[in-house]
């Protein structure tokens, strides 16, 4: 991130991407300081002696959903619910699930066996 400061990027936040398994992969998120500037990361094609790819943010079709209760309409940073695992459908975050593999998921929203971020 050092790079883009150099090139008066003004980087507010980085998101590196991990794949479904967490398993870290070369895609970042950046967010920059709205300025007129800014705009002129899609023009970059370098970055340390790597051809990069830049792409302004995707809206999503689907309605937002809360990675803390899984419930669709608003996201974790508003959510005043209890936690509901993504897998298992019981009051604890996803992280601190003990579900075994063995076990099929069963959805938060409508009780069917697979994930509530299906």
């Amino acid at each position: 991130m050092e790079e883009l400061r150099r090139l008066n990027f003004l980087v507010k936040s980085v998101l590196k991407l991990n794949n479904k398994n967490k398993t870290p992969t070369p895609l970042m998120i950046l967010q920059l300081e709205n300025n007129p500037l800014s705009q002129d990361i899609f023009k970059l094609k370098k970055l340390l002696n790597c051809i990069i790819i830049t792409e302004p943010r995707r809206k999503s079709k689907d309605p937002p959903q809360c990675t803390n209760c899984q419930r669709y309409g608003h996201i974790h940073k508003s959510c005043k619910l209890q936690p509901r695992c993504v897998e298992c459908n019981e009051p604890h975050h996803y992280s601190n699930c003990e579900k075994s593999s063995n076990t099929p998921p069963t959805c938060v929203n409508c009780n069917e066996t697979h994930p509530a971020n299906y």
